[in-house]
């Protein structure tokens, strides 16, 4: 009788741990997002070439930042919070040239701002 009392025990300790490993494991979670969330704000850096625009109709925005060739894409990451390789990616760009302006590298890639500038807006959910 005892050792069914044991066994019961034993296995309703088991049944919390693997319920507060659960939990642990889905707060671990909840931070990394939170964290992640933060790591990727996409708010612009100060004294950078990007500027927002605001419309001055009812506080709604036309685009969160102006693409212009002068910026490379490193510039384009820290001021979107976009990661530089996802940019690099979508325009098939090589990591030789993430520092270059866009106007230098834009013949070389068949670049064009337009095309920059509606992936950001996707990208910032303009």
């Amino acid at each position: 009788m005892e050792q069914k009392k044991n066994d019961e025990s034993l296995q309703k300790r088991n049944q919390i741990i693997g319920v507060l490993v659960v939990v642990v494991a889905v707060l671990a979670l909840v931070v990394a997002a939170v964290v992640m969330g933060n790591l990727s704000s996409s708010e612009p850096v100060a004294d950078s070439p990007v500027t927002e625009t605001e419309s001055t109709g009812g506080g709604s925005q036309e685009s969160v930042i102006e693409i212009s060739e002068d910026l490379s894409f490193k510039q384009i990451s820290e001021n979107t919070g976009m990661p530089v390789k996802m940019l690099a990616q979508n325009f098939e760009i090589d990591e030789s040239d993430f520092d270059k302006p866009i106007s230098e590298i834009k013949d070389k890639y068949n670049l064009k701002v337009e095309d920059i500038q509606k992936f950001i807006d996707a990208f910032t959910g303009m």
